[in-house]
This record gives C-alpha cells, structure tokens and sequence, in this order.
C-alpha cells in the first residue's frame, strides 16, 4: 500500500504539471480517474451489498449487516474517515472491504491536489511536499501523544487521510524534482543514503516493535516515515538508471508489467477471494496436516487464493474495466500527445506502474 502511494503521488503530480496549461485540465484529470477506478469499484460494491445478502453461504463471509448498515462510507469513500474517528481497525468494519480505506486515502488526494497544482508554481510545491512529508509524521507523533488518547489510536495514524499524506507527498515531490535535471540529479545522489538509512530503520522496528507492528508508536510513526522515503528512493534509483541497467530489467521484468495491469483488480478482489475460500474450508473441517504441520496446507491455499484472485483481475480487465479504458480517447490531456505517455520525467508509465 506505501508503494503504491509514493507512486501515486510521483504519477499524479507529473500527470497534473504537465496538463496545467492544457484545456480542460480539471475535466480531463477526473474523467480518466473516473473511468479508471470507479467502474470495478462501484461494480465490486453492488455485488458484496446488493447481491451478496442473496447468496448462502457467501452472505456470512461478507458481513452483510455491516456493510449494509454503513455502506454510505463506502460509497462515499469515507471509510477511513470513520474508521479513524472510531479508532478502529480496519478489519474491525468489514473483512472483504477493509482495504478499501487506502483507495478512500486515495480519491480525497484526488480531489484536492490538482487545485493545489494549479494553483502553485513547481518550486512552491516542492516545499508543500517536504512540509507535509514533515507534518503527517508530526500527526502521527501527536496522535501518540497522552494528550490525544482520547481520540486517537495507532489505526487513527495508521488510516486518517492528513497523517498519511507524507507517503503520496515524498512521491510527488519526486516528480517535481524531475522536472529540474539539476534537482532531479541532487536526489539521485542521496538516493542510496536515504534507502540504507530508511532500511536500517525499518529492520530495527522490526527487530525490536513485535515485527512491525502497527499499534507500537515507533512503528506508526517514524517507521511509516522509514517506508515511504525507502519506496521513494528505489523510485529515484530506478528513474535515473539506464534502459539496459540490470535495474530497470529487474522493475520493468515482463511478470511485473502484467502484474501491474492487473494489479488494482486483484487489490479490490483478494480479501473477499480470500474470506471466501477460507469459510468453504472451516466448513469442511479444515486442511488435514503434512508431516504434523501446517505450513503445507498454508502454502496450498496461498498458492489458490493468488491464482484465483490473478484470475478474477485478469477477467475484470479484459471483460469490464478495459471497456471503460477505451472512452478515454474522449478526455485528453491537452492537445500535446506526449502527454498521453509522459507523466512522470519524460519516463514511460507503464515501466512503473501500469495499472494507472
């Protein structure tokens, strides 16, 4: 989900500077957001509220009566907002829909940050961008605070829309850095400081706050800082390698691309595949045992739940979602066509992340 963020925040802002002078900016950029993201989602959406409290015994997976009661969030992309003021996990709403908070993270960054551009030279930008990258972990250590126990939680740092903010700003910081060859080189000499810095943090949380744990306060707070700048400078290192660099091979390998097309299917699908799967087989008593343990039978359903989900992703693609793909011939970005394969330094989209 970090990853996905900083790139969100590299693709987006690169996106939105270069089409500001365009026509139809505002248009455009919702348009395509909208034909990209709201057709499986909302579709995803009727099926689990809709018709799923019809279907036995998937009905029991899904927490109907939850979701139902509070599918608005969900409609809404409110979810995280609620889930933050509750002080809940996100497991604690709805199973099959918990990860839903992050695309919710997502759109409310959507729909603020292209008036924030345009309203901003590049340079004013990059300063917004490090100061939120500073503010959100500022957040996350107040809401740890004794003074914000009240109504705060780790999963108030953890999903609250402002407290997150740090990971889409270091991305798009990036991509405006790029812009300058000057600035965009001065990363890039940091980079490899950054991530050894940013990993050494993270492997210390790991060893010493339960292996990560979201509820322990150096986690929540500098370690989701640690994870945000290390997928930001691997960012940075990948821009600046070569096309034949063993880098680039590594990231634009051909399994990475197509699972990158599929990727954002097989977000939506997976925990609902895998509650599924797994209520079929605690019905049937559960999985026998290899050799007196568990790990085989583990592995088995980790094995059929990813195949599974790959091919609901790969069916929603070519059968639904590429449909919507194709109108957006209709909303260009401008009248420049380099627009169209250029939001991110000149470098082609679909070697970082294809599914957008």
């Amino acid at each position: 989900v970090d990853l996905f963020f900083v790139l969100s925040g590299f693709l987006i802002t690169g996106i939105l500077l270069d089409a500001k002078k365009g026509a139809h900016y505002f248009r455009s950029f919702y348009a395509r957001r909208f034909l990209r993201i709201f057709p499986v989602y909302y579709g995803f959406l009727f099926f689990v509220i809709v018709i799923v409290p019809h279907v036995s015994p998937l009905a029991r997976t899904a927490d109907v009566s939850y979701l139902t009661k509070h599918q608005w969030l969900y409609w809404t992309y409110l979810d995280n907002i609620f889930l933050a003021i509750k002080q809940l996990s996100p497991a604690e709403g709805s199973f099959v829909n918990g990860h839903f908070w992050s695309l919710a993270v997502e759109e409310q960054f959507y729909l603020a940050w292209p008036l924030v551009v345009l309203l901003l030279t590049r340079h004013q930008l990059m300063v917004l961008s490090a100061v939120l990258v500073v503010g959100a972990l500022a957040l996350r250590a107040y809401f740890s605070t004794e003074a914000a126990s009240s109504f705060a939680s780790p999963f108030t740092a953890y999903l609250f829309t402002p407290a997150r903010l740090d990971v889409l700003a270091a991305g798009a910081f990036l991509a405006l850095a790029a812009r300058s060859p000057r600035e965009f080189t001065r990363c890039v000499r940091w980079a490899p400081y950054l991530a050894l810095g940013s990993a050494v943090t993270i492997v210390v949380l790991f060893a010493t706050q339960d292996g990560l744990s979201l509820t322990e306060p150096p986690v929540y707070t500098l370690g989701l800082s640690a994870i945000a700048l290390l997928f930001t400078a691997l960012l940075a290192l990948t821009l600046a390698a070569g096309p034949r660099s063993a880098w680039q091979r590594l990231f634009t390998h051909p399994i990475l691309v197509v699972v990158g097309r599929y990727s954002y299917g097989m977000y939506i699908f997976h925990l609902l595949i895998i509650a599924t799967l797994s209520q079929r087989i605690s019905d049937r008593g559960g999985l026998p045992q290899v050799f007196g343990l568990d790990v085989f039978a583990n592995l088995a359903v980790a094995v059929a739940t990813s195949t599974m989900t790959f091919g609901a992703a790969w069916l929603s693609w070519h059968l639904f979602e590429k449909q919507f793909l194709k109108l957006k011939r209709f909303f260009p970005y401008g009248e420049d066509p380099a627009l169209e394969s250029r939001p991110g330094s000149g470098h082609d989209p679909k070697t970082i992340a294809p599914a957008r």
